[in-house]
């Protein structure tokens, strides 16, 4: 299991760093410019991590946006936003993130980022705690205690941005590691998985995580899932009308011993079955886009069962 979600995560995390290598990214902020005859004229800022497929011939320009290129600066011709576009190379490398940073790290709790390493250099971001991020290999600043780190941008496809955190916001230690990436996994939404799962792997990384606030991560992440559980929602007793009919468009419902999707079947009811309905949970579930209570319901004859359905089965008796 941990081979297998660590593998899962970090592709996520460093599949720039892992792709072909003729995919380049810009180490530091930089510009493109357009070309005009032998003269580059600016046409837009970029980020640190910023992803060019591929770059093709190089130029050395007479002037840049106006200026002499008197340090006769070597540019490389890449594609930037469909359109044909010059880049200063020494800014561009090959994503061999890997080879050149100390390893992978968690943030521990919500901090500020900065674009350079000198605080008055402040972005008004935040990375979140439980942030993946690689670690930089130069050493953190003494002046100024901040550290370079790379991050996935959510908000710009296929960018890995550079930038500078306090040292103290973040965890190199590889069971921190482990347990942030295994709690993303168990809480990530486009995989089914069952309850009873996502609580074994939330509580498996609670016993890996070392750093006190990486435990409170992975802690707040496991409250909030149980308390998400409406297995242990609390249950009140139905007032006023107690009957219904099962309204099931012909299929037949599921009756549960507790209620959720994860309750075990303990029998079926066939569309339209009398029933008697006695509690409802107080917490509500959305299913299928319908919300709804789950209620504890018998029918007696025959098929007797008694257990949970989810309440959109259920056509009530009028008053």
């Amino acid at each position: 299991m941990k081979k297998t979600v660590l593998l899962s995560f970090l592709i996520a995390l460093v599949s720039v760093a892992l792709a072909a290598a003729d995919v380049y990214t810009m180490y530091d902020p930089s510009y493109v410019y357009t070309r005009n005859g032998n003269n580059l004229v600016w046409l837009a800022t970029i980020d640190a991590g910023y992803c060019f497929d591929s770059i093709s011939e190089e130029f050395v320009p007479e002037k840049v946006s106006g200026g002499a290129n008197t340090k006769k600066n070597v540019f490389a011709k890449v594609s930037y936003k469909g359109q044909e576009a010059w880049i200063i190379k020494s800014g561009l490398l090959e994503t061999d993130y890997l080879k050149r940073v100390q390893g992978a790290g968690v943030i521990t709790e919500d901090c500020a980022v900065y674009t350079w390493n000198n605080r008055a250099t402040f972005e008004n971001v935040e990375l979140p705690a439980g942030t993946v991020i690689l670690i930089d290999s130069e050493e953190a600043s003494y002046q100024t205690g901040l550290k370079k780190i790379y991050f996935f941008d959510d908000q710009v496809f296929w960018t890995i941005r550079s930038a500078y955190i306090l040292s103290t916001k973040y965890s190199a230690d590889s069971d921190d590691y482990d347990a942030v990436v295994i709690t993303k996994t168990a809480l990530r939404k486009d995989v089914k998985k069952e309850m009873e799962i996502i609580t074994k792997l939330l509580s498996s990384a609670e016993g890996k995580a070392r750093d006190a606030k990486i435990v409170k991560y992975v802690k707040d992440a496991l409250d909030k899932v149980e308390g998400n559980d409406i297995s242990k929602s609390p249950v009140s007793p139905v007032r006023g009308i107690s009957t219904g009919t099962i309204n099931s468009d012909g299929s037949k419902v599921n009756v549960r011993e507790t209620p959720g999707k994860n309750g075990k079947i303990v029998g079926h009811l066939n569309d339209g079955t009398r029933i008697d309905i006695s509690e409802y949970t107080e917490m509500k579930e959305t299913i299928a886009g319908e919300e709804s209570s789950w209620y504890k319901v018998s029918c007696g004859g025959e098929d007797s069962v008694e257990g949970w359905i989810f309440g959109s089965a259920i056509k009530w008796d009028e008053p």
